[in-house]
C-alpha cells in the first residue's frame, strides 16, 4: 500500500479487538490500581506513601498500554452507489384485467416502466438497480426483460418470503429501498408484514375496489362412486362485485350437461349446491362444474373446474355353492363374507334329495337347494360362480350346466371349481358343459392323492396376478416355498391348450405325462374360469405352521383371483402406473405404463402408442410412442397440455399382436388459489409501506415523484495500522517503575 493516500486517521486499541482476554487483563490492571490507591491513601502516613503510589500507578499504566496495544489506523474510504431493488409480482393473479378491455396487471408494469424511462435512467445514475420477479420464489431479471413486464405464471404469492430473500441477497447497509409492484394478494403463512430495515415503496397496479367475478371455488366428491348408484358432487360458488341472488350451476360429463341447479347466494357472497350424478359405466369419468360467463364477469378462467371420478362396479356378486361343510369351505366363506367389495350368496348342501326324510319339505328346517331359481332366473346377476367340492348329480341340475357355460362364454361371467371328493371327474363333470369351460381336461379318473405336498409354481405362475404375491419373481418363489403343505389333491387332470398353468404338483404327473396341474386359468369366450385341484387352502390360514405371511397370502390369493376373474383394471396386462389423476398445469406429462404378455411375463420390447384426447371434444391433442424395457416398463413424456380434462388411451403391441388397450383420465390444473379472490389487497401494501417508512402508490404513477433516500454507503479500500506500543524500552520502563517502588518501600520500612 505504499504511495496510497489515506483519508481517515484514528486511534484504535488492538488488544481489545482480540476478544475477552484483553478485556480481562485490562480489568485486572485497573482493579489492582484502584485497590493500591485506596489502601495507600487510608494509611496514617499517607504523605509518605504518595511517591510510592505514584511510582506504582505509573508502572501499572505502562502495563495497561501493553494490554490495550494502541495504534494509529490509517484508512482509505470511498463512497459507493447503493442498490435499489425493483420487486415485481409474477403470480397468476397478475394476469387479471381490472378493467374490461384494459391491460392485465402484469402488462401495466411494462407500461409503467415505459412511461418512466427518463426517471429510470436518472435513478440508474445514482443507484445500482436490481430487478426481480417473485411468486412462490424469487428470480432475478435483466432490466431489458423487466421493461416488458413479468410473465404472470407463478402459482403462489409470497410477499414476505420475497422481501426476506432480497434482504439476504443485498445487505441492508447497501440497500436504499425496495420498489414493490404487486396486487398484495399474499398467500404466505406469515400474515403480518416482515420487519424491514429499509423503506418499501409499494405500488398497486390499480386502485382497490370490487372486481366483478363469479368463481367455482371448490368441488367435493368421493374418490370413487359405484355404477348405477346415485352420488352427489358438492360445489361452492363465490361472487364479488356482482348483484346476483341466484347462479345456475351445471355438472358436465365429457362436455355434455348432466344436471343444472340454482345456487342461492348468501350474505357472505357464497353458495353451496349439491349436484346429483348417477354413473352408468365402470371406469374413470371426466366431469366439470361450470357457471355461466356473465357479461360483467371480468375473470372467466375460474368459471369452470374439472375433476375425475373413479366409477366402480357396485360389488362383486358371488354365488358360492359348497357340497358339504369343511374347514376349507368355512374359511373361504368367511373371507368372502367379510370382504366389503363382495355381495355373497352362499349355499351349504346339508341334505340331498336322496336323504331319508321323516316329514314333508314344509316341515323340515333345512330348505331345498333352489336350482331353478339360481341357475335359470338369477344366474346373470352373478359376476362369479364358485363350485367348491360340489357335485350337480342328485339335484336335476344337468340341464342347467349349459346355462353356466353360456353365462361365462357369452355373458362374460366367471367360474371357479375348487377340489374335493365331489369335484372335477369325481363330481361327474367330465363330458359336461362345465368341462367345456374349465382350463383342464377331465379323464374320468376318480381318484385322489392324500399325501401332503407343497405346490410348485410354474414360470407363468411367478408373474400371474392370481399367484404373484411379491414384488419380484424370486421373492414370489421364496414366499410359496415357505407356505404350509396341503393335504392331498384331485388326480386325472391335464391342461388344455391355451390354458395358463400357474402351479403343478411337485412329483405327480398328468395322464399326458406332464406335471399334474393344480392351479390353472383360462379365457372362456367373454368370461374367465379357474380350476383349483386341492381343498386345503385353509391350511395357509389356520394351522400349526401358519404365519402372518401365509395368512396374508391366503387373503391375497383369493382376492387376486377374483380381481383377475372379473377383469379388474388393476390386473390388466396393459395399465397406467403414473399419468392419470390430477396433474399440475404448465408441466409436461410424465407417463409410466406396465406392459405384460398374455402370460403376464414382462413384454420386453413391446411398442406402446399413447393418445391424449380432449375429454370434452374427443379430439386428439398429442400422440407419442414408447418401448417397454426388460421389466415391461414404458416411460413416455408429452408436452404440457392446456388446463382441462383429457383422455389417455394407450395400446400395446407385442410381436405384431395387440396386448390390449387401457384408458385413463387426467385433469390438468384445478382450482387456482390465485384466481379465487383476485381483488387488490390495498391494506396489505399500505401496512407494509407504513411499517418500513416507505410510501404507497397506485399505477399510473410518476416515478420521479418518489423520494428515495441515498444512504451513500462507505467502502474501505485500504487500511494500515501503525503500532505505538511495540518498544522494548517501554516495557523495561514500566517494570523499572514497579521495581523502584518496591525497593523504596522496603528501604524506608513501609509494608
Amino acid at each position: 500500500m505504499q504511495g496510497m493516500t489515506y483519508s481517515r486517521k484514528f486511534i484504535v486499541f488492538m488488544g481489545l479487538e482480540k476478544g475477552w482476554l484483553g478485556w480481562l487483563a485490562l480489568f485486572l490492571l485497573a482493579s489492582a490500581l484502584i485497590v493500591s490507591l485506596w489502601s495507600g491513601l487510608r494509611r496514617p502516613a499517607a504523605s509518605r506513601n504518595l511517591p510510592m503510589l505514584l511510582l506504582r500507578s505509573v508502572g501499572l499504566l505502562i502495563l495497561a498500554i501493553f494490554v490495550l496495544q494502541p495504534a494509529v489506523r490509517l484508512q482509505k474510504v470511498i463512497r459507493k452507489r447503493a442498490h435499489l431493488v425493483f420487486l415485481m409480482d409474477c403470480s397468476r393473479s397478475m394476469s387479471v384485467k381490472d378493467d374490461p378491455g384494459g391491460l392485465t396487471r402484469a402488462k401495466k408494469i411494462g407500461a409503467f416502466f415505459k412511461d418512466n424511462k427518463d426517471a429510470m435512467d436518472k435513478l440508474a445514475s445514482k443507484f445500482i438497480m436490481d430487478f426481480y420477479c417473485f411468486g412462490g420464489r424469487v428470480r432475478p431479471m435483466s432490466r431489458t426483460r423487466a421493461m416488458k413486464g413479468p410473465d404472470p405464471v407463478e402459482p403462489k404469492t409470497d410477499i414476505n418470503g420475497a422481501l426476506t430473500e432480497i434482504l439476504s441477497a443485498v445487505p441492508a447497509g447497501d440497500l436504499s429501498g425496495i420498489i414493490l409492484i404487486s396486487d398484495g394478494r399474499d398467500r404466505s403463512a406469515k400474515a403480518g408484514p416482515v420487519d424491514m430495515p429499509v423503506p418499501v415503496y409499494a405500488i398497486a397496479p390499480a386502485a382497490s375496489g370490487e372486481l366483478a367475478d363469479v368463481a367455482v371455488s371448490s368441488v367435493k366428491a368421493d374418490d370413487f362412486a359405484f355404477v348405477r348408484t346415485p352420488t352427489k358432487v358438492k360445489t361452492r360458488i363465490s361472487i364479488t362485485g356482482m348483484d346476483r341472488e341466484e347462479i345456475p350451476v351445471t355438472l358436465l360429463k365429457d362436455g355434455s350437461p348432466l344436471v343444472t341447479r340454482l345456487a342461492r347466494i348468501g350474505p357472505d357472497k357464497t353458495a353451496v349446491v349439491e349436484l346429483p350424478f348417477n354413473p352408468t359405466r365402470v371406469g374413470k369419468a371426466a366431469l366439470a362444474v361450470t357457471v355461466p360467463d356473465f357479461p360483467e364477469d371480468t375473470l372467466k378462467d375460474n368459471n369452470r373446474l374439472e375433476f375425475s371420478l373413479e366409477v366402480l362396479r357396485d360389488r362383486i356378486r358371488v354365488l358360492h355353492v359348497a357340497g358339504r361343510p369343511s374347514w376349507d369351505v368355512r374359511f373361504l366363506r368367511e373371507l368372502l363374507k367379510r370382504d366389503p367389495s363382495v355381495d355373497l350368496i352362499s349355499f351349504f348342501i346339508l341334505r340331498t334329495p336322496g336323504d331319508l326324510a321323516v316329514g314333508t319339505n314344509d316341515e323340515l328346517s333345512l330348505i331345498r337347494f333352489p336350482v331353478q331359481e339360481l341357475f335359470a332366473g338369477a344366474l346373470d346377476t352373478f359376476d362369479l360362480v364358485i363350485f367348491q367340492n360340489f357335485t350337480y348329480r342328485g339335484y336335476q341340475m344337468r340341464p342347467y350346466l349349459k346355462n353356466i357355460r353360456n353365462h361365462v362364454v357369452q355373458g362374460g361371467g366367471a367360474f371357479v371349481m375348487i377340489g374335493g371328493e365331489q369335484s372335477f371327474s369325481s363330481g361327474g363333470y367330465d363330458g359336461t358343459y362345465i368341462e367345456d369351460i374349465l382350463p383342464v381336461n377331465l379323464t374320468g379318473n376318480y381318484g385322489s392323492d392324500s399325501a401332503m405336498f407343497r405346490p410348485k409354481l410354474t414360470r407363468t405362475g411367478l408373474y400371474h396376478p392370481v399367484s404373484s404375491f411379491a414384488a419380484t419373481p424370486a421373492g414370489n418363489k421364496a414366499l410359496w416355498s415357505r407356505l404350509p403343505k396341503l393335504p392331498g389333491c384331485n388326480l386325472g387332470l391335464s391342461a388344455k391348450p391355451g390354458a395358463a398353468v400357474l402351479a403343478v404338483h411337485p412329483f405327480i404327473k398328468s395322464p399326458d405325462g406332464s406335471p399334474l396341474p393344480l392351479l390353472s386359468v383360462t379365457e372362456a369366450g367373454k368370461g374367465r374360469t379357474m380350476a383349483i385341484a386341492w381343498d386345503g387352502s385353509w391350511k395357509w390360514r389356520f394351522s400349526g405352521r401358519a404365519t402372518d405371511a401365509s395368512i396374508r397370502t391366503y387373503r391375497r390369493f383369493f382376492r387376486g383371483a377374483m380381481r383377475w376373474l372379473v377383469r379388474d383394471p388393476s390386473v390388466a396386462p396393459v395399465r397406467f402406473i403414473k399419468g392419470g389423476g390430477r396433474q399440475p398445469a404448465g408441466k409436461p406429462l410424465d407417463l409410466v405404463l406396465k406392459v405384460m404378455r398374455p402370460d403376464y411375463e414382462p413384454a420386453s420390447g413391446a411398442r406402446v402408442n399413447v393418445r391424449l384426447e380432449n375429454g370434452n371434444q374427443n379430439g386428439q391433442v398429442f400422440q407419442a410412442q414408447g418401448t417397454a424395457d426388460h421389466d415391461g416398463i414404458v416411460h413416455i413424456k408429452m408436452p404440457a397440455p392446456a388446463k382441462g380434462a383429457y383422455k389417455l388411451v394407450a395400446e400395446a403391441f407385442y410381436k405384431g399382436a395387440s396386448l390390449g388397450q387401457v384408458k385413463d383420465i387426467t385433469v390438468v390444473g384445478g382450482a387456482d388459489p390465485e384466481l379465487l379472490d383476485p381483488r387488490i389487497n390495498r391494506e396489505k401494501l399500505q401496512d407494509l409501506a407504513k411499517a418500513s417508512n416507505g410510501s404507497f402508490h397506485v399505477l399510473p404513477f410518476d416515478l420521479s415523484n418518489l423520494d428515495i433516500k441515498d444512504p451513500k454507503p462507505l467502502q474501505v479500500t485500504g487500511q494500515r495500522d501503525h503500532q505505538l506500543w511495540d518498544k522494548w524500552w517501554l516495557a523495561g520502563l514500566g517494570i523499572s517503575f514497579l521495581c523502584l517502588e518496591w525497593f523504596l518501600r522496603r528501604r524506608i520500612g513501609l509494608a
